[in-house]
């Protein structure tokens, strides 16, 4: 099974844990049987830019922001490398 866990940037509380959330939703008595005897073989985290209006300012003197770095995230390949 794999899980994916969201939360978002703009959330109201600055000392959420996005780590904490995630262990009491798997607590959660509708959902820790669906958990019961399994076994973590990854853990990834990332912060996925949504929406042009997160997107940075590409170019820089001297510089510019490629890839991940530039909030371009390939979702794909992403869930591919997290299966390995």
């Amino acid at each position: 099974m794999s899980v994916g866990f969201v939360v978002h940037l703009d959330y109201a509380n600055p000392h959420l844990s996005p780590y904490d959330e995630f262990q009491r939703f798997k607590t959660h008595p509708a959902i820790r049987d669906t958990f019961a005897g399994g076994k973590r073989l990854a853990y990834v985290r990332a912060a996925i830019n949504e929406g042009t209006a997160s997107v940075p300012k590409l170019a820089f003197p001297g510089g510019a922001l490629v890839g991940c770095s530039a909030g371009f995230v390939n979702l794909r390949a992403s869930r591919a490398a997290t299966t390995r």
